[in-house]
């Protein structure tokens, strides 16, 4: 924050934000690589990503100019893409792997449903989901629990109104706490405890709990919600397939502390990974 107010000032400074900086600067120069790229061979295939696309109604563009399509836009939409997808699913599939480490009975209970209920040949897809109860409630689990990101972005009241007694005026800013959702022991049986059977009513079957605000609610959910989805079911079940997660030997117990960084992370630690 102070770097956004002083710029000028702070960048001649020592610290932190010298590494975070460079590691912006880094990214937003594989990205303008990568555009380079795509335009030169632009001309010589049909669009294959998102970039080619983009860069397609660029030149639509040029006959008309109320089209808000330029080179500045699509690096920061490809930073976001890069940030709100691809970090938050491996910070969630670490956590996961971490919970299946520390609860070896949660883990073979997961791999034993995948062994009972697919074919062993078989490539999982998101919707094998509905064969999968218990897996499809460790992964929501995982995610109430680690919590990866603390806040929604912030939403600006439009109108005076009042919540749960609370009057809140309009022009207010206002930040959506996940965590006293997430983690509210009047909603959770056990909220600081890994337990699947949040998610799994008396028989055995997976319920979504309105409670599960990981994505936030209503029309200003998130937008990559279902891709989350789908990637978190396919890559976590494909590894609870093909790998037993246990400590490395010598090692007693993991390190149930977090570090910050967007959200909590996992502290750095070391996993194994036993092909079955």
């Amino acid at each position: 924050m102070i770097y956004n107010i002083f710029p000028s000032f702070v960048k001649y400074l020592p610290g932190p934000h010298k590494k975070a900086v460079s590691s912006c600067e880094f990214m937003i120069d594989y990205i303008e690589k990568k555009m380079r790229n795509s335009k030169t061979s632009q001309a010589s295939h049909e669009p294959q990503s998102f970039v080619d696309f983009y860069l397609a109604h660029m030149d639509d563009e040029k006959a008309d100019p109320t089209l808000p399509f330029h080179e500045e836009n699509l690096v920061q939409v490809i930073v976001d893409l890069f940030l709100a997808g691809t970090d938050t699913i491996a910070v969630i599939l670490s956590w996961a792997l971490f919970f299946m480490a520390v609860h070896p009975n949660i883990q073979e209970k997961v791999q034993k449903e995948i062994e009972n209920a697919l074919d062993p040949h078989q490539v999982i897809c998101f919707e094998d989901r509905k064969k999968l109860p218990y897996s499809y409630a460790v992964i929501h689990e995982t995610q109430r629990l680690s919590n990866v990101i603390f806040f929604t972005l912030f939403r600006l009241c439009t109108t005076d109104m009042s919540i749960l007694d609370v009057y809140i005026t309009k022009g207010t800013l206002v930040f959506p706490d996940l965590c006293s959702v997430l983690l509210d022991p009047k909603c959770w049986e056990t909220p600081q405890k890994f337990n699947p059977s949040h998610f799994l009513d008396k028989d055995d079957k997976f319920v979504f709990r309105e409670e599960f605000f990981t994505f936030g609610a209503g029309s200003r959910e998130c937008l990559g919600k279902t891709l989350a989805q789908m990637e978190l079911f396919v890559f976590f079940t494909n590894l609870m397939k093909t790998f037993a997660f246990h400590h490395p030997e010598g090692l007693k117990e993991f390190n149930m502390e977090y570090v910050l960084g967007a959200g909590p992370q996992l502290a750095p630690l070391k996993i194994c990974a036993v092909s079955r």
